[in-house]
């Protein structure tokens, strides 16, 4: 289930990808139609919903009317998440090949993963504006990522046990990030929040439930 977040004059939708369709949403409070209460209204609430929130989902999504279905193309996008509960955890060189093409470009041994975080505020939409502060670093790179939703809490979870903990979580799933930095910025030896959380820099697509 691919769910996503949209503008609908001043105020925000929840929409979920139609089935055997890659153009279509459906407007989840359209479908709703005064269904009562409970049906989410963003991509949180599913998360804090869990299971219960991604099967009213597939009922509302099964019976939507027409007039629930509006083209993607004519939908303004959000962040799944506006703001997010907290920072974006990051991992710098998270591959080998990468960790070596790094070390090759800089004439070093190659390093381990590294670590960062990223500020709520460096979250933006698909397609938004970028500001770009020349007198920061004019020399401005992008990188597609691998996003991963995390629906339940958890800490010291064992190496055995991370697929489960992500793979099984009502409403967690993966999203594609794209990533704008600064060369000279997150390259400093301390990889500290100013250095890596350019404002709106961190654009994230549709969220794709477990379902």
């Amino acid at each position: 289930m691919k769910l996503l977040m949209f503008r609908d004059g001043e105020a925000s939708r929840l929409g979920v990808g139609r089935d055997g369709s890659t153009d279509e949403v459906i407007d989840v409070a359209a479908a709703a139609n005064g269904a009562g209460p409970g049906v989410p209204a963003t991509v949180l609430d599913v998360v804090d919903g869990g299971e219960a929130a991604l099967e009213r989902l597939r009922v509302l999504v099964a019976s939507a009317p027409a007039g629930a279905v509006r083209p993607l193309a004519e939908l303004t996008l959000l962040p799944p998440f506006d703001p997010p509960r907290g920072n974006v955890l990051a991992i710098g060189r998270n591959y080998q090949k990468h960790a070596e093409e790094t070390a090759r470009a800089s004439n070093v041994e190659v390093g381990p993963p590294t670590i960062f975080t990223k500020a709520i505020t460096t979250i933006t939409a698909p397609y938004a504006d970028i500001r770009i502060d020349p007198s920061v670093s004019s020399k401005i790179d992008w990188e597609v990522e691998l996003g991963v939703v995390i629906g339940r809490r958890g800490a010291n979870i064992k190496r055995q046990d991370v697929a489960a903990q992500v793979a099984r979580t009502p409403a967690s799933g993966l999203r594609v990030v794209q990533v704008k930095s600064g060369e000279g910025i997150t390259l400093l030896p301390s990889a500290s929040p100013t250095t890596s959380s350019w404002p709106r820099s961190c654009s994230r697509s549709a969220c794709s439930a477990s379902s």
